[in-house]
């Protein structure tokens, strides 16, 4: 029997007793404190007395530990100060699929012929059932023929009635086939049919600054989807699905059905600022001569950064930056995406041309770099040899003389030509001997030092040649005096010291350092006067023969002198003493 502990006492002891032993509940939202009783009016289901000092209707959603109740008893009359009434609880929260926009019911439910255990998998595989919820907004969508799922069990709402008991909706329903696009994991009739998936834009798309796109998407013809966007700053998206790019970064666009964020897909954008392309070049010469190469780089940039490997085309181009230059004129090689080589192989006029690189992926995109090309000239080579050396043209015995060259092509100096060196004689042809000069260093500037080296005992006059290494046609001579060494030079005559009177005999003579010729001549003993002592019968440079005279009283016997004198220098001579002698 039901125990009415606080029936009859006033209201200021029922405010103690409430401060006391009362309970923390909402009343349709609404926080209030309220003496809350087990009742024993029926056993199949979770029923409690309310006791409170405010009013409450049927149909109000009681929350007590957590728990949702509903308040099941006739309208309350107060007495003695206080309102009393049974709340029943909701164990059942039941989703009603309307075009995917979902509504969330706390219910309780009986069968009509059989009890039903609390929160547990109905028994029957058929029946009809009660389900019984709050009167309001809610409830008043729900139209005969919706489906629901309790316990993965789909049913078919057959009636419903909200005038058998005030404030309180009673839907009647039977169970139903499971379809196909029931979710019976979450509990939710045609539950799979409310799935959105975007299909454009894909994730992760890149978009422009200022680009537009709509999403398209997959999802129930009925279901209403709304969209939206997590950084408005770089993307917005309007009511439509109207992308808008407006900065650099990232966004999530988001469709999802109305009211119901369990059926959504969204994809990420990434937004990046327009591409402004430029392309630099250079070149290591801007100026080439005929067969001269000059190496092109290039690179590409995007916003000032600088794009790897950006897929490029080389031209040589005329100034209209159209026309193609014929690969008679210049021939690109080597082609990479950041480099070529150009070759000049230019045979006609000057040409003033550009090395034109386009980005292929945009040919308004293009950079250049102007380049002449000047034209074939056959080579005029010459060579002249110059020294440093004083005298210029004269080289004392023992001193060395430094020589260099010029080389010229078509009047222009070419540094890098060398040239074979050698020392001739006067026929320009004969290499001189060691004993007059000799080239005693080649330094790498291919510059030499020639040393007088001559013991000639006589000034040499020779030629220092220089002979173009290309072309063996181009020469240069350079006269050179090698004075010799100063030597004493001696006369010494052999031979024998007496002459018989009337008797003939020869006489020789050596020079020093070497031979030369030299004159005989006779004198008295005193080297000055003449003498009649011996004539000469013949000479030669080398040698002389005496006839001595016939020895008499005019005649006497005695000394005379024999003077051999040098052709080459009659400062040097000598005398050689002889005696006549008779033959008796």
């Amino acid at each position: 029997m039901d125990v009415h502990m606080f029936g009859d006492i006033n209201t200021t002891d029922f405010k103690f007793v409430l401060s006391q032993l009362g309970k923390l509940i909402t009343v349709n939202g609404i926080e209030r404190k309220a003496l809350i009783t087990n009742t024993q009016l029926e056993q199949n289901y979770d029923d409690k007395r309310l006791t409170t000092l405010d009013s409450f209707q049927r149909g109000d959603i009681i929350v007590y530990n957590s728990h949702k109740y509903i308040v099941i008893s006739e309208e309350n009359d107060k007495r003695y100060n206080k309102y009393k009434g049974i709340i029943r609880k909701l164990p059942f929260t039941i989703t009603f699929n309307k075009n995917c926009d979902y509504t969330y019911i706390d219910a309780y439910i009986e069968t009509i012929t059989f009890g039903i255990d609390v929160g547990e998998f109905l028994t029957l595989p058929s029946g009809s059932i009660h389900v019984h919820m709050k009167d309001d907004v809610h409830s008043q969508k729900i139209a005969l023929n919706d489906r629901f799922i309790v316990n993965k069990k789909p049913f078919i709402v057959t009636g419903i009635d909200t005038y058998e008991r005030v404030g309180i909706c009673k839907i009647t329903a039977k169970v139903d086939q499971i379809s196909s696009s029931d979710d019976l994991f979450n509990n939710v009739a045609n539950g799979l049919d409310c799935k959105v998936t975007i299909t454009s834009p894909l994730n992760n798309a890149l978009l422009v600054i200022g680009d537009t796109s709509f999403v398209q998407y997959k999802a129930p013809s009925s279901a209403k989807i709304i969209f939206s966007s997590d950084n408005s700053s770089v993307a917005t998206i309007n009511s439509s699905g109207l992308i808008t790019a407006l900065s650099a970064g990232t966004a999530k666009i988001k469709a999802q059905i109305i009211n119901n964020e369990m059926f959504q897909d969204s994809i990420t954008i990434h937004v990046k600022i327009p591409d402004k392309f430029t392309i630099e070049v250079s070149a290591d010469k801007t100026s080439l001569e005929y067969n001269e190469s000059s190496t092109i780089k290039s690179t590409v940039y995007n916003n000032g950064i600088p794009v790897k490997d950006a897929d490029v085309t080389y031209q040589v181009v005329y100034a209209n930056m159209t026309t193609e230059v014929s690969t008679d004129v210049a021939q690109l090689g080597n082609i990479t995406n950041q480099m070529a080589t150009l070759l000049n192989v230019n045979k006609g006029i000057p040409e003033d041309v550009y090395i034109k690189v386009t980005l292929n992926s945009n040919s308004t995109i293009y950079g250049y770099v102007p380049m002449h090309l000047n034209y074939y000239v056959p080579n005029n080579y010459g060579v002249m040899i110059y020294t440093g050396h004083d005298p210029a043209h004269e080289l004392v015995y023992n001193d060395t003389m430094f020589l260099g060259k010029f080389v010229y092509n078509n009047g222009k100096q070419e540094d890098n030509r060398k040239v074979n060196w050698s020392l001739v004689a006067n026929d320009k042809v004969t290499d001189i001997p060691l004993s007059i000069a000799s080239i005693i260093e080649e330094d790498s500037f291919n510059q030499i030092y020639v040393k007088n080296t001559n013991i000639t005992g006589s000034d040499v006059t020779f030629y220092i040649k220089a002979v173009l290494q290309e072309d063996n046609s181009v020469i240069d001579y350079y006269e050179v005096v090698a004075h010799s060494e100063m030597i004493k030079k001696s006369i010494s005559i052999s031979g024998n010291t007496t002459i018989t009177s009337a008797k003939t005999d020869t006489w020789n003579v050596t020079v020093s350092p070497k031979q030369e010729d030299v004159t005989w001549s006779l004198f008295a003993d005193d080297k000055t006067s003449t003498t009649n002592k011996a004539t000469i019968t013949s000479q030669t440079g080398t040698s002389v023969t005496l006839k001595a005279a016939t020895v008499s009283s005019s005649i006497p016997q005695g000394y005379f002198q024999l003077k051999a004198t040098l052709k080459s220098d009659s400062t040097i001579y000598t005398f050689y003493r002889i005696q006549l002698k008779s033959l008796f």
